[in-house]
């Protein structure tokens, strides 16, 4: 009886946590402080080459700010995939990762129709990376524990 509550306090933990995650990343995200309501529905911009998107930033001789955008991105996915392999222990890490493209691409959009970012496809491509690599090192550990 004593495990099972120790088992659920865990859970609700995990839970907990992972909302608190949720939340900073909508933060960060979408629900900035330049979010007004005369932005609404005036469109960001978009970028569907991330090439060009990362060659802008070497260009203007910010590589530090490049690599720390995509080492952001896909570090800010990782528990994400890890939430997500941990639930549910028998979800393909495939799913994890298409469940990680489809949050990515929600994020993305929800930037572009609130005027508060660019909906790029480098970011969907890091964040996914991030939530694969989550997944993965997840089920590593679990495979690694007893």
């Amino acid at each position: 009886m004593k495990r099972i509550v120790i088992l659920l306090e865990k859970k609700t933990l995990i839970y907990a946590l992972f909302g608190i995650y949720a939340a900073v990343v909508l933060r960060m995200t979408v629900l900035r402080p330049n979010l007004l309501p005369l932005h609404l529905f005036q469109g960001g911009y978009i970028d569907l080459l991330p090439i060009e998107y990362y060659g802008y930033w070497i260009k203007l001789n910010l590589t530090n700010f490049l690599i720390r955008e995509v080492a952001g991105n896909i570090v800010g996915f990782l528990p994400l995939g890890g939430f997500l392999a941990w639930q549910n222990p028998k979800r393909p890490l495939w799913r994890v990762t298409l469940t990680g493209l489809c949050c990515s691409a929600c994020i993305e959009t929800a930037q572009y129709v609130l005027g508060v970012g660019t909906l790029c496809s480098g970011d969907l491509l890091t964040n996914t990376l991030g939530t694969l690599l989550g997944g993965a090192l997840l089920r590593r550990m679990q495979a690694e524990l007893p």
